[in-house]
């Protein structure tokens, strides 16, 4: 999809019986799952019809889907993982970790990530194996896979960003020095795109080794990404949503009554999935559904400013012998 010619209408509407704690977009089949921290688990079709919500006997801490809308994976607060297939049959169940915090999928569901605050995550296998415990150098709060690639970064909210390969051995690391507020992969992982608030949001260019912050004149807490990387949706929490290219030029925006607080788009950036503190799960669609009213562009204009990219965090030892230990298991 031309990223110079985007418009935005809403497709869908949902309202959760409470506050949504996790969504999840199927990047290819356009299916929702979201979630809340007390009982409650749901699966939307890419029309907006409820296929299911279910009251759980546990508390669910955050939820993915994989890319084809088949199979999902569920992170409870007790630190247990749950495979769960499009009809909400359970397939397996492990405890993993007490200290998890966030979940990661791979856009195939060939493997599932458990990531901690206590600076470590744990790879599961499609079939329910421990493969390995990774550990890190700062606590992760966020995780995210490159839906193509396969290739793995982590970040924690103090500005420090890991990368490793598809088989989760170390690549590279950097820290920014700012509070990370969310973290998008493009579709191969050539750029990393983080919420500043303040500042924004920047995107991380690894094959050119440059760092480029964008200001849309509004506080960026959340942001979603297409396969490219050439179409970046940035939500504040004052209700703004907007649509803009890698340089910076707006291509559309909407307002919300309330802030909102995820933000998912689809892998070819068809669609853009927003959910407000008070629940309403929303589907933008590309070119086509219900016109919604577009506010005037905020100002100032958006500030585009180039860095150098930060220089990889020193190491006194090789990885694996310090900064990343492995347990083959």
């Amino acid at each position: 999809m031309a990223a110079n010619s985007v418009k935005f209408l809403k497709l869908w509407e949902h309202t959760h019986c409470r506050p949504v704690d996790s969504v999840s977009l199927a990047g290819d089949s356009g299916d929702v799952v979201i979630s809340d921290n007390r009982d409650r688990l749901a699966l939307i079709n890419p029309n907006g019809g409820v296929v299911w919500d279910h009251k759980l006997d546990f508390a669910p801490l955050e939820s993915r889907i994989t890319a084809d809308g088949s199979m999902i994976y569920v992170l409870t607060t007790q630190g247990k993982l749950m495979k769960i297939t499009r009809d909400a049959e359970l397939e397996w169940e492990h405890f993993v970790d007490r200290d998890g915090k966030t979940l990661a999928v791979k856009a195939g569901g060939q493997s599932a990530v458990v990531a901690s605050h206590k600076g470590r995550f744990h790879v599961m296998s499609a079939g329910g194996e421990r493969a390995r415990i990774v550990h890190t150098q700062e606590p992760v709060a966020f995780a995210r896979f490159a839906p193509r690639s396969g290739g793995f970064f982590v970040a924690g909210a103090l500005g420090w960003i890991g990368y490793y390969n598809s088989k989760f051995d170390p690549v590279s690391e950097l820290s920014l020095g700012r509070t990370i507020f969310d973290l998008k992969v493009s579709s191969r992982g050539a750029g990393v795109y983080l919420a500043l608030k303040e500042e924004g949001f920047c995107f991380v260019d690894m094959a050119e080794s440059q760092l480029t912050t964008v200001n849309p004149g509004f506080q960026v807490v959340r942001i979603g990404v297409d396969e490219s990387g050439a179409l970046i949706a940035a939500a504040g929490f004052d209700g703004e949503l907007t649509a803009l290219n890698r340089q910076g030029e707006y291509l559309w925006s909407a307002k919300s009554a309330r802030p909102v607080v995820f933000v998912e788009m689809a892998l070819d950036g068809s669609r853009i999935v927003t959910v407000t503190d008070k629940g309403v799960v929303s589907c933008y669609g590309a070119g086509h559904g219900v016109a919604v009213a577009e506010p005037e562009k905020p100002e100032p204009k958006p500030e585009l400013k180039k860095e150098p990219r930060p220089a990889p965090t020193p190491k006194e030892k090789k990885p694996g012998e310090n900064d990343f230990d492995y347990l083959e298991l």
